[in-house]
C-alpha cells in the first residue's frame, strides 16, 4: 500500500489531510499520510510525519507513493505540479466522501473535491485543481489545470474556466461563459460575460478592475 505525501503544511494542508484521513478510515488507501514542505524545519506537523522535498526524495522513490498538491494559489499549484511530475510522481485524487460526482464526468489526476461539491455530468476537470466545499459545476463545463473554486462557487453549464484561475467564494458564472487564464475573480461576483485573461474582476456584473501583473491571488 503506498504512502500519501500532501505538498504543502499550512492551513489547506490540514483541511487535505482531513479529508484523505475520512477517506482512510472508511476505506485504507493509504499506509501512511504524511507532509512535505520546503519551508518548516519539523520532524511532525499536524500529528504527522513532514519532510523536506530534497529529504522526500531521497527517501521515497515514485512506486512507493502518490502526493496531492495542498496550496490555494494558482500560481504556486503550478509550479509545485511542474516540480514533482518532472521527477514521475503521481498525483492522488482527494474526493470527499460527501461530494457527488457524475459518472459521466473525468476527473484527471491531483483533483481535489472539499466536503459537498456538486460535479455534474459530462464536467472535465482538469490536472491539480482545487475545489472547496458546497461549490457546483454544471454540466458539460471545463476546469483548467491548477485551477481554485473557493466556497459556494456556482459554475453554470457549457462554461469553462481556463487554468490558472482563481474563482473567490460565492462567486457565480452564467452559463456558456469563458473565463480566460490566469484570471482573479473576487468573493461574490457575477460573472455575465467571458473574461478575458490576465485580469482581476470584481462586482456584479464583474468587472476588470486592473491587471493580473505578479499572478498571486494573496498578498
Amino acid at each position: 500500500m503506498k504512502k500519501l505525501f500532501i505538498y504543502c503544511a499550512g492551513g489547506v494542508g490540514r483541511e487535505v489531510c482531513d479529508i484523505a484521513d475520512r477517506l482512510n478510515s472508511e476505506t485504507a488507501q493509504w499506509a501512511e499520510i504524511c507532509f512535505i514542505d520546503d519551508t518548516k524545519e519539523l520532524e511532525t506537523f499536524y500529528e504527522k510525519r513532514i519532510f523536506t522535498y530534497r529529504n522526500f526524495k531521497r527517501l521515497f522513490s515514485p512506486q512507493d507513493c502518490e502526493m496531492v498538491i495542498a496550496n490555494g494559489e494558482p500560481l504556486f499549484r503550478q509550479m509545485l505540479y511542474n516540480k514533482v511530475k518532472a521527477d514521475n510522481y503521481q498525483l492522488a485524487n482527494i474526493i470527499d466522501c460527501t461530494s457527488v460526482v457524475s459518472a459521466t464526468a473525468h476527473l484527471d489526476e491531483g483533483i481535489v473535491l472539499y466536503p459537498f461539491t456538486f460535479i455534474s455530468s459530462n464536467v472535465h476537470v482538469s490536472p491539480n485543481t482545487l475545489i472547496y466545499n458546497h461549490s457546483v459545476v454544471a454540466h458539460d463545463s471545463l476546469i483548467g489545470s491548477n485551477t481554485v473554486l473557493s466556497i459556494g462557487v456556482k459554475i453554470a453549464g457549457n462554461c469553462t474556466i481556463s487554468k490558472n484561475c482563481f474563482i473567490g467564494a460565492g462567486a457565480v458564472v452564467r452559463e456558456r461563459v469563458k473565463v480566460g487564464e490566469w484570471s482573479i475573480v473576487g468573493m461574490g461576483s457575477a460573472i455575465c460575460h467571458s473574461l478575458p485573461s490576465d485580469g482581476i474582476y470584481m462586482g456584479n456584473p464583474a468587472a476588470r478592475k486592473k491587471e493580473n501583473i505578479d499572478r498571486k491571488v494573496f498578498h
